[in-house]
C-alpha cells in the first residue's frame, strides 16, 4: 500500500495545493479533469469530496484544506499524510510536536512530496471492512414479502414464529422441545435442519457478524447490529411469520449475482434460510471495498471435473440392491429414503442445489427409478421416513442436471460487432415537472415503471435490475454520470507484490446501457431525479448528442467515448442466457432504453435548462391531485378541524390569488404529497410547522410574510404561536371558519 506525504508550505495554505504528475499516476489515478476522490479525516472522521484539477498543473481543490483545518490548525511546517483505504483516502495532519514528524521529514530531501510504501512509515491501513475477516459470515434467504431493506428499520428475519419469543431459550435441547410442542409430527431430519437454522440465527450469530441476503437476482451485504429479538407487530409490507428478527446495517445493496463468481453464486442457492458462508469472507471484503473481480472465463481445457463417487456415495449401495434381480419389494426399495436423504444433505451443505433450468439431458435412468418408486405399493411404508418423495425427486433431478452442466465443455466467447438495430422498443426522453410534492417520482415509479404498491415488485414491462436510478446535484459531474478511470490495487499472486491498475468504473448511464444491450427486446429505464439541480448539459457532456433519436428510438448520431468503449469492448454480456462479447465503434442510446427525469421548477438554487437541451425531451406536467393520496382526509397537526386536503387547497388558493404580490409562479403551490403520512399520524404540531411553514416563510412568501401570517418577527416565533393558537396564526380568510375539535374528538381521531 502506497502513502503520499506532503510538506505544508505557504502556497499550500493560501492557494490550491499542488501535487506531482507522479503522485497522480502512481497514487491518485490518471483521472480526467474534474475527477473526484472521497477524503476522510483520520481524527475527525469528517468526509469531503475533493476534486482533482488537471487543467494546468495537478492540484487539489480547496476542500482538502478545509478537511486539514478540521483535523487541526493548519500551519507551515505541518505534514499531510494520505493513504487509500477501500474507495476513500484517509488524510492525517502531522504537527511538529508529533514524535513521527522528524523521522518523516528526513524522507523528503529537497522535495515537497514523497510517495512511500505504507509499511516503511508505520502507517496502519486497516479499513472499516477489515473486521469481516475476524467475524462470522452468514447467508440468509427471506423469500416471502418483507421490508428488510427499509431505510427506517433495516433488519434480517426468519420464520418459525409459531414457537413464540425465543429470547429465553438457553440451549438447542430447549429449542428442540419448543419445536416438538409446535410441530409434533415432523420427521427427525426436518426437525434437525429447522432447529439448526433457528439456533444459528438466535444464538450463534453475533453483533458484528456479516450477512449476505440472497434476494432473487441480486444480493445485499450487511453487518449485524443487534441481538436477536421477537417482533410480532403486524407490518403492511412484511409477512406476519417473520417475527424472529435482528437489526442490520446494510453496507452494499443490489449486487448482481451474475457479477459474482460461479462458486459464490451457487453458494447462495441453498434451500436453507440461514447458513454459514465463512469460506467467502475475502470475497465479501473485496465486494465492500470495490476491489472484487469475477473469476475468468473457463475454457475447454480448464473445465472442472466433478467426482461423482463422493457425490453419490449414499446411492451406490442402494443402486446395487435395486439392480439385484433376486431382490423384490421391500428389499429392492429399502435403501432409497436414506440414500436420497444423504444426497440432499450433501447438496445443502455444499450449497449446490442448482437452478432447475440448467441443461436438461440424460436423467432418464434416475427418473425411471424415481417414478417406479413413487408409484410402488411396497415403498409406501417408507414415505414417512423419507423426505416428501416429490420434493426429493425434484432435488435429485436438479442435482443431476447441475453435475452435467459443470462437466459441459466451456468454449471461448465469439466477439461480434454490436448492431444497435437489434434493440427493439419505442423509448423516449421525458421530463416530468410540477409543484413540490405533486408526485413526480411516484408517477414514474408506479404509473410508468409498474411498481406494485403492495408487493413493491415491478409487475409491468420493467424489472428491478433494468431500472437504474441517479440524482443530480450541484457537484455532480460527467464522470459521475458516465464513469471514470480510478486506480485499483490488484493483489499479487504467488508472492508477487501488489500492483496498481487503472480501471473504468461505470456510472449510471453506462450501467443502463449495459442492461439495454443485455436485454435487447426488453424495456430498460434510466431515471434521473432532480435533473435541474445539477448542470445537466455539462453532466451529459457529449451524451447530449445522443438524445436525438431516429424512428427506431435509437440515437440518430453516435459519439466516440474511448473510456466507455474500451470498457464495453471488454465486458461479458449475458443475452438470453448466452455469454456474448461485442466490439463498439461508437456509442448510441439503444431503442429499448428510456430516460425519465423529474424537475422541480419552483425550488431555489437550481440550474436553468437551456432551450437546446430541453427541446430533445418530451415534457409532462404532473397535476397536483389528491386522487391517489391515501392520507388526504387525515387531520392536520395543530389544526385538527381541517384535513390535509383542505389545508393544501386553502394555501394553494391563497398563492394563486397573490402570484404578483409574491412574485412567484403557480409551481410554488404545495403538492398533495408534500408531507408523508407519518408526519400527520404523529400529530406533532411543531414538526409539521417546521416542514410546511418553513417552505411558506422562506420560499413562497419571503417577500411578504403578511400575505399568509399575522405579524411575527421570526419563523421560530411563528411556530411557537402555532403550537398554542393553531389556525389563529394565519390571516383571516385563508381558511373557512371552523370550530376546533374537542379534546374527546381529538382522542377519538387518534
Amino acid at each position: 500500500m502506497k502513502v503520499y506525504i506532503r510538506k505544508i508550505d505557504k502556497q499550500s495554505i493560501e492557494k490550491q495545493m499542488s501535487y506531482t504528475k507522479e503522485i497522480l499516476r502512481e497514487f491518485l489515478g490518471d483521472l480526467a479533469d474534474h475527477g473526484k476522490i472521497i477524503c476522510e479525516g483520520k481524527t475527525t472522521k469528517e468526509k469531503v469530496t475533493v476534486t482533482l484539477l488537471l487543467a494546468t498543473d495537478p492540484r487539489f481543490d480547496n476542500n482538502i484544506q478545509k478537511l486539514l483545518k478540521m483535523e487541526g490548525d493548519l500551519a507551515i511546517g505541518d505534514l499531510m499524510v494520505m493513504y487509500k483505504v477501500g474507495s476513500k483516502y484517509i488524510v492525517e495532519l502531522i504537527k511538529p510536536t508529533d514524535a513521527r514528524h522528524a523521522s518523516y521529514l528526513e524522507l523528503f530531501g529537497s522535495d515537497r512530496h514523497v510517495l512511500l510504501e505504507g509499511d516503511t512509515v508505520g502507517i496502519d491501513a486497516e479499513d472499516e471492512f477489515s473486521d469481516v475477516l475476524n467475524h462470522n459470515l452468514y447467508g440468509i434467504h427471506i423469500k416471502m414479502q418483507n421490508d428488510a431493506l427499509s431505510e427506517d428499520t433495516p433488519h434480517i428475519c426468519i420464520g418459525w414464529s409459531a414457537m413464540g419469543d425465543l429470547s429465553s431459550v438457553g440451549n438447542r435441547e430447549e429449542l428442540g422441545v419448543k419445536y416438538d410442542a409446535t410441530w409434533p409430527n415432523t420427521n427427525t431430519r426436518k426437525k434437525g435442519q429447522d432447529v439448526g437454522q433457528v439456533w444459528r440465527f438466535i444464538r450463534e450469530m453475533q453483533v458484528g457478524d456479516y450477512v449476505v441476503f440472497a434476494d432473487g437476482e441480486v444480493c445485499h451485504i450487511g453487518r449485524v447490529t443487534s441481538d436477536y429479538y421477537f417482533d410480532n407487530n403486524n407490518y403492511e409490507n412484511q409477512s406476519v411469520d417473520y417475527a424472529n428478527t435482528r437489526k442490520v446495517e446494510w453496507l452494499k445493496k443490489d449486487i448482481l449475482r451474475s457479477d459474482l463468481s460461479e462458486t459464490f453464486h451457487h453458494s447462495l442457492m441453498t434451500a436453507m434460510s440461514v447458513w454459514g458462508l465463512n469460506d467467502y469472507k475475502s470475497v465479501v471484503y473485496d465486494l465492500l471495498n470495490g476491489t472484487y473481480e469475477k473469476d475468468e472465463i473457463v475454457l475447454e481445457d480448464e473445465a472442472p471435473v466433478i467426482d461423482e463417487t463422493e457425490i453419490f456415495a449414499g446411492f451406490t449401495p442402494w443402486l446395487t440392491s435395486y439392480n439385484n434381480p433376486d431382490y423384490t419389494g421391500r428389499e429392492k426399495y429399502a435403501g432409497y429414503p436414506r440414500a436420497l436423504e444423504r444426497l440432499v444433505e450433501f447438496m445443502e451443505n455444499k450449497g449446490l442445489i442448482a437452478d432447475a433450468n440448467l441443461n436438461d439431458s440424460n436423467v432418464e435412468k434416475y427418473e425411471g427409478i424415481l417414478d417406479t418408486y413413487n408409484s410402488s405399493d411396497e415403498a409406501k411404508e417408507f414415505d414417512e421416513k423419507n423426505l416428501a418423495s416429490k420434493a426429493g425427486s425434484a432435488a435429485l433431478k436438479k442435482y443431476i442436471k447441475y453435475i452435467e452442466y459443470l462437466n459441459l465443455p466451456k468454449t471461448k466467447i465469439e466477439i461480434d460487432t454490436f448492431d444497435y438495430s437489434t434493440t427493439k422498443g419505442t423509448s423516449i426522453n421525458k421530463i416530468f415537472f410540477g409543484t413540490p410534492g405533486c408526485g413526480k417520482s411516484y408517477h414514474i415509479e408506479h404509473d410508468i415503471l409498474g411498481k406494485d404498491n403492495d408487493t413493491k415488485e415491478y409487475v409491468g414491462a420493467y424489472s428491478k435490475e433494468r431500472v437504474i436510478r441517479t440524482t443530480f446535484y450541484q457537484d455532480y459531474s460527467n464522470t459521475d454520470f458516465v464513469g471514470q478511470i480510478l486506480p485499483k490495487v490488484v493483489k499479487g499472486k504467488n508472492g508477487e507484490k501488489d500492483t496498481v491498475e487503472y480501471i473504468f468504473n461505470p456510472g449510471p448511464f453506462t450501467l443502463a446501457l449495459i442492461q439495454a444491450i443485455s436485454n435487447p427486446t426488453k424495456k430498460v429505464a434510466l431515471v434521473i431525479e432532480e435533473i435541474n439541480r445539477g448542470n445537466a448539459p455539462a453532466i451529459f457532456g457529449d451524451i447530449f448528442q445522443l438524445l436525438d433519436r431516429d424512428g427506431n428510438s435509437i440515437s440518430e448520431y453516435g459519439i466516440v467515448n474511448v473510456s466507455m468503449m474500451d470498457y464495453l469492448n471488454a465486458y461479458e454480456f449475458v443475452v438470453d442466457e448466452e455469454k456474448k462479447r461485442y466490439t463498439f465503434s461508437e456509442i448510441k442510446i439503444p431503442g429499448n432504453m428510456d430516460i425519465f427525469a423529474t424537475m422541480n421548477t419552483s425550488d431555489q438554487n437550481v440550474y436553468t435548462l437551456d432551450t437546446a437541451f430541453v427541446r430533445r425531451w418530451d415534457k409532462v406536467k404532473i397535476k397536483n391531485s389528491f386522487e391517489n393520496c391515501k392520507f388526504k382526509d387525515m387531520p392536520v397537526p395543530g389544526m385538527s378541524q381541517y384535513t390535509w386536503e383542505e389545508f393544501v387547497t386553502s394555501i394553494n388558493n391563497c398563492i394563486a390569488k397573490h402570484l404578483e404580490d409574491l412574485q412567484v409562479n403557480e409551481d410554488k403551490q404545495i403538492g398533495a404529497f408534500f408531507v408523508k403520512e407519518s408526519l400527520l399520524s404523529n400529530n406533532d404540531a411543531e414538526k409539521f410547522a417546521y416542514k410546511v411553514f418553513d417552505y411558506l416563510w422562506s420560499d413562497v412568501a419571503k417577500l411578504d410574510h403578511g400575505i399568509f401570517f399575522n405579524t411575527y418577527d421570526t419563523l421560530e416565533s411563528l411556530i411557537e404561536a402555532y403550537k398554542k393558537n393553531g389556525v389563529g396564526v394565519f390571516k383571516t380568510g385563508i381558511f373557512e371558519p371552523r370550530v376546533a375539535a374537542s379534546a374527546e374528538e381529538e382522542e377519538n381521531n387518534e
